[in-house]
C-alpha cells in the first residue's frame, strides 16, 4: 500500500488501522486506496459519519 508523501504520521496510523479492520471485508478493502487519494479533512468526516453501505455506494459511484 503506497502512502501519499504529504500524509502526517497520525493520518498514516489511522489508515493502517482501517486497513486492518477492512482486510476481512473485500468491498471495504477496495476503497482504502481511493481514501488515500483524498486529503484527511475529506476522508475523516466520511469515515465517522457514513455507514458501510454509504461508503461503498460513494466510492462505487465515483469509479
Amino acid at each position: 500500500m503506497e502512502f501519499r508523501q504529504d500524509l502526517e504520521e497520525g493520518d498514516r496510523k489511522l489508515i493502517m488501522r482501517l486497513a486492518l479492520l477492512y482486510q476481512h471485508d473485500r468491498e471495504l478493502a477496495a476503497i482504502i486506496e481511493p481514501l488515500l487519494a483524498l486529503p484527511p479533512e475529506e476522508f475523516a468526516p466520511m469515515l465517522l459519519q457514513l455507514s458501510r453501505e454509504e461508503l461503498l455506494a460513494l466510492f462505487h459511484k465515483s469509479n
